[in-house]
This record gives structure tokens, C-alpha cells and sequence, in this order.
């Protein structure tokens, strides 16, 4: 009697552990793609060809500053990270990062990319 107890207890126990381990690997397995090379803001992404910027951002003025990788002249980061004296990372209008929807309004009037 007592081995078929712990038969039965041993049988729910393993099976107990099948189900939590399948639940487990449902939600961590496969891992998904931490790729970032569709996010990005407005139309500049990260993976961007350099000579795409002109043309979704023509007016802005330090476009060059952009760091690029050297071999593909893909995007490879977005952020300015230090101030660097002549890097505005804004438009020849002066609309940049932390410019208000009034700011982009009054410059480029209700019709703008």
C-alpha cells in the first residue's frame, strides 16, 4: 500500500513539474528578437542608409554628425550623448529634440514631416 502511495504521489508530483516547466518555456522560450533596427523617431530609424537621412530630414543641419557604421554608412546610434560645441542636432529652423508641437508649429506652420 505504501509503495503505491508514493507511486501516485511521485506520478502527480513529475507531472506537476512537466506542467510548470511546459509553462515556464511557453513564456520565456523562444526568445524573440531584441533587434532594434526598426525603432527609431518619425522616419529616421537605426540601420537607416546614411544617404536616406537627407532625404526624410533635409533640413537637418548637422546630419553629418550622425554616428555611422564605416562599413555599411548604416545608422548605428541616435543619441547625443555629450554636448559638442557646434552639434545642435536640430533643423536649420531650430526645431530639435525637446522643441514643443507650438515651436514646430509656428515654424513650419500645421503642414509638416
Amino acid at each position: 500500500m505504501l509503495k503505491k502511495t508514493l507511486l501516485t504521489v511521485g506520478i502527480l508530483f513529475a507531472g506537476l513539474c512537466a506542467f510548470l516547466g511546459i509553462t515556464w518555456l511557453k513564456d520565456t522560450w523562444p526568445i524573440e528578437s531584441t533587434s532594434l533596427k526598426n525603432e527609431g523617431f518619425g522616419k529616421l530609424i537605426i540601420g537607416m542608409d546614411e544617404s536616406q537621412i537627407s532625404r526624410y530630414y533635409p533640413e537637418i543641419s548637422d546630419a553629418g554628425n550622425f554616428i555611422v557604421h564605416t562599413k555599411t554608412k548604416e545608422i548605428i546610434c541616435l543619441e547625443l550623448r555629450d554636448k559638442i560645441a557646434g552639434q545642435n542636432f536640430t533643423t536649420k529652423r531650430g526645431i530639435g529634440i525637446g522643441s514643443s508641437l507650438a515651436d514646430v508649429k509656428r515654424e513650419y506652420g500645421t503642414n509638416y514631416r
